[in-house]
């Protein structure tokens, strides 16, 4: 048979058509089970920020340095927290790979600690 253009009919166009084999049952309509969520208190997230509020105090109240350097080891810290820690990590300071979180918490470290020493004092 051919259409009113003249082209060649494939058939329907209901859509496409699976085949099963002989016996085998139809796919169940029953939704996954719920999965659990687990939910902890994230202790390193909760470290990281004292520190961050402890550096932003001492740096207001005492010096700029002194809260830089406390930032500076809160970051030490956290990083690391995340290299020796078992996977799936910390939570709440595990964001890229293992390699990556330690990389980027002591570069950030070495970075503020070099600007707190040759920075001028105020």
């Amino acid at each position: 048979m051919s259409t009113a253009a003249g082209a060649p009919d494939d058939g329907p166009a209901e859509g496409p058509v699976t085949a099963r084999a002989a016996g085998t049952p139809e796919p169940s309509a029953q939704p996954a089970p719920p999965v659990r969520v687990v939910r902890t208190s994230a202790p390193a997230m909760w470290s990281v920020i004292a520190g961050v509020a402890l550096a932003t105090l001492l740096a207001v109240l005492l010096d700029v340095t002194v809260g830089v350097m406390t930032l500076a080891a809160t970051l030490v810290a956290a990083g690391l927290a995340r290299a020796v820690l078992p996977e799936p990590g910390p939570e709440g300071i595990t964001v890229r790979t293992r390699t990556v979180d330690v990389v980027l918490h002591l570069s950030a470290a070495a970075v503020l600690v070099f600007l707190a020493i040759i920075a001028p004092d105020a």
